[in-house]
């Protein structure tokens, strides 16, 4: 196999690729091999017939394919490797030239990754700036822990509000069409678990209350089978529920197992925060890190990279909607976004990572910045992940560390500054 790398412009490279006629017979003959075990041929049993009748039988035309599939795959694959090129997307093939006995030739345009003018990163200033902890912060922390260890307390005779926790059955009829909530379903009320328009009758109900009204939806609402629809709305309350929080005393933090007393626990709560502010602080950092860098740096990113990018988004926020047994319309609802608009807000956010990847790499490249297969490997038994996520764990290293060199000039560079602004005072006050 013989590959030329004719050009790369615009983030599209072009190879030659010569293949000897020796390994395009041995394709032939695979794919021979492979499509005379599925046809069959009058007179022979399955798999016994000669090649010339199966050509006549399938057409040479898709044997032929069968065989340019297999080997364009394999030394397009070989010519990347041999030339240095990162494809991130799948070739468009031209065959130059091709025959039986003969090479094969063809053209392999494909997308690769962009050029990336790095800029002076190197002149990066940005200072870490940890937050105090406050006495609002102790509050709203164990306000939060309250609310972790309270409990629901079942209310007999008191009309469901806001913030309570309702248990409802209900139906949907519309269009001569019937929706239907059998098992019951425990909501927060005010708290956007349902659509307003089915929450609203419920306010006001009693255990064991049951109302029949008509409710409309808004065009606008994600599930199209309800959008824009007049339905005959019945719900039931079965139960209804308010949250109950512990008193705060020595008795409460003692069960926590940490502590022996509320002033050892608050001081305790204090220490938390101050490394909770101090993790902050360093991510605060990176992100301001990562933004001035990918503000410095001129990229021209293919489409097709944000595209991918925009689809793994997109299954991510679907696989996690399911984890939580969230439907992807009620979601969507609470954020008051159709789909599309959803879509293209995680273009948004495809974009910037991939600018992002793209700038850290050439960064890494241009610092010598690497992964080494021990800390590959140990990452890897730790979390005890497969084999096959290696190269993303060798990527997240690399990343990882650029973040930290840049995360370190940064800091270099304002403390610098500042001290050469504490300098400048000095002198003037003298």
């Amino acid at each position: 196999m013989k590959a030329n790398l004719e050009k790369v412009e615009n983030a599209e490279a072009v190879l030659t690729i010569e293949v000897e006629a020796p390994r395009v017979e041995q394709a032939l003959d695979k794919a021979y091999r492979s499509v005379v075990q599925r046809v069959n041929v009058p007179g022979f049993r399955k798999g016994k017939a000669p090649r010339p009748l199966v050509e006549s039988q399938v057409g040479w035309q898709n044997l032929w394919k069968e065989a340019l599939d297999t080997v364009i795959s394999e030394t397009f694959d070989e010519a990347v490797h041999e030339t240095g090129i990162q494809p991130v997307d799948d070739p468009s093939v031209e065959i130059l030239s091709m025959g039986e006995g003969q090479p094969l030739s063809y053209r392999a345009k494909v997308t690769v990754k962009p050029e990336v003018d790095t800029g002076d990163y190197r002149s990066i200033s940005v200072a870490k700036e940890v937050e105090e902890v406050t006495l609002e912060h102790v509050e709203a922390y164990i306000e939060a822990l309250l609310e972790r260890h309270s409990t629901l307390e079942v209310l007999e005779d008191t009309p469901a509000g806001p913030d309570h926790f309702v248990s409802i059955t209900y139906t949907l009829q519309w269009d001569g069409l019937t929706r239907k909530q059998e098992e019951p379903q425990l909501v927060q009320l005010g708290k956007r678990n349902i659509p307003e328009e089915m929450e609203s009758p419920i306010m006001g109900l009693k255990t064991g209350e049951e109302i029949k009204t008509r409710i409309t939806f808004p065009e606008e609402f994600p599930d199209m089978d309800l959008a824009g629809k007049e339905c005959e709305y019945t719900v039931k309350v079965h139960e209804i529920k308010r949250r109950i929080s512990p008193e705060i005393n020595d008795e409460f933090v003692a069960s926590l197992g940490e502590y022996s007393s509320l002033e050892e626990f608050r001081k305790g709560v204090t220490n938390k925060l101050e490394k909770i502010l101090e993790a902050k602080a360093e991510e605060k950092l990176a992100d301001r890190v990562i933004a001035e860098a990918v503000s410095i740096a001129k990229v021209d990113i293919p489409e097709v990279m944000v595209t991918r990018q925009q689809e793994i988004l997109i299954q991510d926020w679907l696989h996690r909607l399911e984890q939580l047994k969230v439907p992807p319309e009620a979601y969507l609802y609470n954020q008051g976004l159709t789909f599309d608009q959803f879509k293209e807000k995680l273009r948004d956010q495809a974009e910037a990572r991939v600018r992002v990847d793209l700038v850290l790499e050439a960064i890494a490249k241009a610092e010598g910045i690497n992964a080494q297969v021990e800390e590959v490997d140990d990452i890897l038994d730790k979390g005890k992940m497969p084999v096959n996520m290696a190269g993303y764990v060798w990527h997240s290293i690399i990343m990882n560390k650029t973040v930290k060199f840049l995360k370190e000039i940064a800091q270099k560079n304002a403390a610098a500054k500042a001290k050469g602004n504490e300098a400048g005072v000095s002198t003037a006050e003298g």
